[in-house]
């Protein structure tokens, strides 16, 4: 737990210490996030041609070649998990996501494959999708080699483009901020698995976050400070995303969702979805099985995280100047009181001035 850019208390189980390297699933969606970010604010004006932005579209050669609705879908329509494209998130057997994880040879290719629409891009169509980061890193994997062709070599001391793009994440990133311990994996064709395989310290999963409440600027310890990600990326991944019912951003989990439809101006399937999950809640209510609370709503409305699928948490609260990261493993549900920890937990801490 860091408060004001310190560490204020940290535990670990029996068997781990500071020194663990532990997984983040899909916490590495949110790091994809800041690869992109970080992308854009290096290289936008950049004179190459692939310089990448929000709103470009074209995105990659095999959507130019099909046209629209393909060829529409812009970075922040993947960012928002709002391309539109159909996807099935599903872990039990062969899937779309198990598929892609651990039968094919390059996971953004496969996701990019995808060849029919929910709803046409950015129309409030919003699906969480591990397949729509892994295009993200497939088209930063093409814009990295792309930008070491079109310069000397000799000036980044890197063998040759894959290199150059396998270097990326540590020079912008890791290096910059201190997450020596970080490693991202990669697909079996070299491109990093954006969606799901990441693996570093508890220390350095706080790091991040405390990137994101810094608004994206790191003091280094000499005192300078650096603009790492790009003026106003904090803002726009926090605003929350048409469709998501007001709880996703761009590749972050947000505290501002709501429970009316009306209030999202999201996709009719999505809010029908939701009316379903909404009656299901009642239902196991009415018989007397009160359904477990949502740890989120112990925490301040301006708090926002990186999840994996086993309650791995970065959590940022800007009113609290407070970032909390859990690293542990919750298969059954009742191991742990989220809502009571996190809420006892934050509520020990006054809000900022």
């Amino acid at each position: 737990m860091v408060y004001k850019g310190r560490i204020v208390a940290e535990r670990y189980r029996e068997g781990y210490t500071a020194e663990s390297r532990l997984g983040g699933w899909s916490m590495t969606k949110s790091l994809t996030n800041a690869l992109v970010g970080i992308t854009i604010h290096r290289h936008s004006h950049s004179s190459d041609n692939n310089a990448l932005s929000l709103h470009k579209k074209g995105l990659l050669r095999e959507w130019s070649e099909k046209g629209s609705p393909f060829n529409d879908i812009t970075l922040d329509h993947l960012l928002r998990m709002a391309s539109g494209l159909q996807w099935a998130e599903v872990y039990e057997g062969v899937s779309d996501a198990t598929r892609m994880l651990f039968l094919e040879e390059s996971a953004g290719t496969h996701a990019a494959s995808k060849s029919a629409f929910e709803a046409d891009p950015g129309e409030g169509y919003w699906y969480y999708s591990s397949g729509t980061t892994n295009i993200l890193c497939r088209i930063l994997r093409e814009f990295y080699e792309s930008l070491y062709l079109t310069q000397s070599h000799n000036k980044h001391n890197t063998p040759n483009a894959l290199q150059f793009y396998w270097d990326f994440p540590r020079r912008e990133l890791f290096s910059v901020i201190g997450m020596r311990s970080a490693v991202m994996e990669t697909d079996p064709s070299g491109t990093f698995v954006g969606s799901s395989f990441c693996y570093a310290v508890a220390r350095d999963w706080a790091r991040f976050g405390l990137l994101f409440l810094q608004d994206g600027v790191w003091q280094r310890e000499d005192g300078e400070r650096l603009r790492v990600l790009p003026e106003g990326w904090v803002k726009y991944t926090t605003t929350p995303t048409k469709g998501s019912f007001r709880k996703y951003g761009a590749h972050w989990w947000l505290n501002t969702r709501t429970t009316v439809p009306e209030e999202d101006g999201g996709h009719d399937y999505v809010a029908k979805r939701e009316r379903e999950k909404n009656a299901k809640e009642e239902r196991r209510s009415e018989k007397g099985k009160e359904a477990a609370p949502s740890w989120h709503r112990a925490l301040p409305p301006d708090a926002y995280w990186a999840s994996g699928f086993e309650d791995q948490f970065v959590v940022v609260v800007p009113s609290r100047d407070l970032v909390i990261v859990r690293l542990g493993m919750d298969r059954d549900q009742n191991a742990l009181k989220h809502a009571d920890l996190w809420g006892g937990i934050v509520q020990s801490f006054p809000p900022s001035s």
